[in-house]
């Protein structure tokens, strides 16, 4: 039996991992040594390769639990679980280490960060230098057409070329050895691996056997609920263009007296002059100005009037947006697609499945479902039909499972104040009794109002990010005097945290190390705490369940912020269900962790609907 054994292997293009038919094999050419010795093999027959891994102890590699075995698993028929069980991933390794900043943070947002050449260049170590794309290009001729008839840009002939590199390229076997001399190099230099390292191996194959699942979807009612946004955006057309968008223009052809003109329908109107100059007026129509506080009329890093959804919802979900203000900004992302959502999920349905990834790193490691993303869609209201497209596989039924008040026990347990730690106990609702604390009751809305402002009072904002929020001044005074009087641990450890943060890396409180923006520190470090923490709560519980019933793991089917999706055996519904509420019910820290198990639902909306 073999002791630790490197791989890599060279494919067809990576997007086309689990969409892949032909012509020819996915997996084109492999690479692997074992430890201790300076060769390197190189065959094209993945089977060879798979029978050294199969006896291996150890399996190194970067990004090979993502990657390079679930191609290995998808097209040649290895066994996922069992390769990941012994996998060493130095790419997890490395965001371990050097850990993801914010959004747009550099250097760690810029693309290629964490990839093994550059891992090794900040590590010191011989690295390869050769451009895998530059290698594809030269089989797909610049000028070349796709089946659209358009002329494919350079990352369209990369994609189509790596199919069609042949094995025996002396440029792509060299590639290939200079790859592996890379990942040897690499996984070497960072020895022996901590328990939270092991930990995260185990989570990251969760992660990715999620996205091997995939998730059957109602195909059908899918079509017609494009259709109907489809129809919905026509709608919105006639709509603005009605209120004045410009959606015509004057085109003159011929010259002298023989130049004629006609009216042409423009593509984008809001992406002209003239469109923009509209929407300007609009928000100015309604008593937006630049410079206006929480009115500011949002715009684009380019300073253009931003058109789209990130930017927009926040003006439509604050309570102080005219409601005419409200119903133009709904109108725009009808008309833009930013509310296209079944558009989306429907560019990424194969096979009758949707193959969700986990998305780029979040600074605190909390999960962003990608490709089609799941993360907005709707649990509450109307919008909760968003999730009927999500079916569970055939003889199964859906259930969900949602961790109660994740973030808020999170930082209970790590700032360690006793009385804030007892507002969790059994038979205690703490967004109720810091409602009543501070609103004199806990009826009507007013829990739901303190729920909103103990998320934002506990990361970080004071009274005047309470009161942009919705909240009148009085209510926000009163809850911020209530908080310091009645936790004033926890006041004190957020305190701790702010200047922690300013100076260096943040512990979630199992292990994993979070970068904060020195700069936002006030909110950033408070947040990064409570949403790391949950993080590895949420996937305590996945490891549990994991452990507790191991085809479980088969199960998962995405996972919404603090709610994990299953897709389980229809006729073991109850006995399953008091398996995952208890896999997800433990204590952190003197803190119980508790959780909730849906009803189960012929799709994802039906676990959540009234009776």
């Amino acid at each position: 039996m073999a002791g630790r054994v490197y791989f890599d292997i060279e494919s067809h293009s990576a997007k086309r991992l689990y969409t892949h038919t032909g012509p020819g094999p996915y997996v084109k050419l492999c690479g692997v040594a074992a430890d201790g010795g300076p060769a390197v093999g190189i065959t094209t027959d993945p089977q060879r390769l798979l029978r050294v891994l199969e006896r291996a102890v150890e399996i190194g590699g970067h990004n090979i639990i993502k990657f390079d075995l679930a191609a290995l698993a998808e097209h040649e028929g290895a066994d996922y679980a069992a390769l990941c069980a012994k996998a060493v991933d130095t790419l997890v390794l490395a965001r371990l280490e050097d850990p993801p900043g914010s959004r747009n943070q550099k250097p760690w947002s810029v693309k290629g960060y964490y990839s093994l050449d550059q891992v090794c260049l900040r590590r010191g170590l011989a690295h390869k230098t050769d451009d895998l794309a530059a290698l594809a290009r030269r089989y797909v001729p610049a000028g070349t057409t796709g089946a659209d008839g358009k002329v494919l840009n350079d990352d369209q002939r990369a994609e189509a070329g790596y199919g069609l590199i042949p094995a025996d390229d002396p440029d792509y076997v060299a590639y290939l050895r200079g790859d592996m001399g890379a990942t040897r190099a690499l996984r070497d230099s960072y020895g022996e691996i901590g328990d939270y390292a092991r930990r995260e191996m185990q989570v990251v194959y969760l992660q990715n056997q999620m996205t091997r699942s995939g998730w059957r979807m109602d195909e059908p009612l899918l079509k017609e609920r494009v259709a109907r946004e489809d129809a919905r955006r026509l709608e919105a057309t006639d709509h603005l263009a009605g209120r004045g968008m410009p959606v015509v223009k004057e085109v003159g052809t011929g010259r002298g007296k023989a130049r004629v003109l006609h009216s042409q329908d423009v593509a984008s109107p809001l992406s002209t002059t003239a469109g923009r100059d509209w929407l300007l007026g609009v928000w100015q129509q309604y008593g937006v100005r630049e410079g206006s506080g929480v009115y500011n009329i949002p715009r684009t890093p380019k300073g253009v009037v931003a058109t789209g959804k990130e930017r927009l919802v926040p003006f439509l979900e604050h309570p102080g947006c005219p409601a005419g203000l409200r119903e133009v900004l709904g109108w725009v992302m009808d008309f833009t697609g930013a509310t296209a959502k079944y558009a989306e999920i429907s560019r990424f349905v194969r096979d009758g499945r949707v193959h969700a990834e986990v998305g780029g790193d979040q600074a605190s490691g909390r999960w962003a479902m990608v490709k089609p993303s799941t993360t907005n869609l709707g649990k509450h209201g109307p919008k909760l039909e968003e999730r009927g497209v999500f079916l569970p596989d055939e003889g199964h039924a859906q259930i969900t499972c949602d961790l109660d008040q994740v973030d808020m026990r999170a930082i209970a347990a790590l700032c360690q104040d006793r009385a804030y730690m007892e507002l969790f106990g059994p038979g205690r609702d703490a967004h109720a009794e810091n409602a009543l604390r501070v609103f004199g009751r806990s009826d009507g809305d007013f829990r739901d109002r303190a729920k909103k402002i103990g998320h934002l009072w506990n990361y970080g904002g004071g009274v005047e990010a309470i009161v942009r929020a919705g909240s009148s001044r009085e209510h926000a005074l009163a809850y911020n005097r209530a908080m310091f009087r009645a936790y004033p641990g926890l006041c004190a450890w957020r305190e701790d945290i702010r200047e922690k943060g300013k100076h260096g890396l943040l512990d979630n409180g199992f292990g994993r190390m979070m970068r904060c923006d020195p700069g936002r520190s006030h909110t950033q470090a408070p947040a990064l705490m409570g949403q790391g923490g949950a993080r590895d709560l949420m996937t305590t519980g996945m490891l549990r369940l994991a452990d507790a019933v191991p085809e479980s793991v088969a199960w998962f089917r995405g996972v919404v912020h603090d709610e994990i999706v299953l897709s389980v055996p229809k006729d073991a519904t109850i006995e399953i269900g008091r398996e995952v509420q208890k896999a997800f019910t433990f204590e952190w820290r003197g803190v119980p962790i508790t959780s909730g198990v849906s009803k189960p639902g012929r799709d994802w909306a039906s676990c959540y609907a009234k009776d």
